[in-house]
């Protein structure tokens, strides 16, 4: 009972007694398996103080399988949630990207932004909530987690749904408001630069990363090409200069 009392939530506090079959399940966890909620087993302060990285994984659990969090484990995520400063970057990037292969993955980046702890670990994503303007136009974070959903859809490539994450990252430096009208005059190449720190921090691969960079750089190409109407030498330069990485522009485009 002591050893499950230091698991991170009532859902993984369940044993088995191996010789009498017995179920040991002190704190309610296949209850809360059943009503499909995640809680803490013992006050959320404890368990939360005692690995931050927990806070992660209640929001990982709760967008993957569809739980609610306990309102008191979510108060005490937002309560501990500077505590994330003491976690290594490689632990807080294997669980972002394990966020990402959720069936509705906009539902994890929702969580962290309520409790405070988007900001922290991917303040790119977290400044497009920003309001840098009073002039009439698409909401920039909740346009990035539809087409997040969007292109998680079509594919489980934890890769191409970062970069539908990211894809927009470049619009905050960009925005201009002129004559009236608003634009974000080559955000995709300042995306894709700041895209190469967050793969860093996210420890991906130089292949990895570029494939992330070229994908953003490229994504509103295929909308230019269907308005500009290109000719054949137009359509070659353009295959040739995204090479390999064609499937995957088309479907963070359609996402789009």
């Amino acid at each position: 009972v002591e050893d499950l009392a230091r698991r991170d939530f009532t859902i993984n506090a369940i044993a088995r007694n191996l010789i009498t079959e017995e179920m040991i399940d002190p704190f309610g966890g296949r209850g809360d398996l059943r009503a499909k909620i995640i809680r803490t087993p013992v006050d959320p302060d404890r368990t939360f103080h005692d690995d931050p990285l927990r806070i992660l994984r209640g929001v990982r659990f709760a967008a993957r399988f569809g739980f609610e969090i306990a309102p008191d484990t979510f108060e005490g995520m937002k309560r501990n949630v500077d505590r994330l400063s003491i976690v290594s970057e490689e632990r807080i990037a294997e669980e972002i990207l394990k966020m990402l292969e959720a069936a509705v993955p906009s539902r994890a980046f929702l969580l962290l932004d309520a409790i405070g702890a988007l900001e922290r670990i991917l303040p790119e994503v977290s400044a497009l909530k920003e309001r840098r303007t009073e002039h009439p136009c698409k909401e920039l974070f909740s346009h990035t987690l539809k087409t997040l959903d969007n292109v998680s859809k079509h594919t489980r490539n934890v890769e191409i749904r970062l970069a539908m994450l990211l894809h927009d990252i470049g619009k905050p430096a960009t925005l201009r408001v002129t004559g009236g009208k608003v634009s974000f005059h080559r955000h995709e190449f300042v995306g894709e630069r700041m895209s190469q720190e967050v793969c860093r921090r996210l420890h991906l691969g130089a292949e990895q990363s570029r494939f992330v960079g070229r994908v953003i750089r490229f994504h509103l190409r295929p909308h230019l090409l269907a308005r500009e109407d290109p000719g054949d030498s137009g359509l070659r330069r353009f295959i040739k200069e995204v090479g390999r990485d064609m499937p995957a522009l088309f479907t963070v485009a359609r996402a789009d």
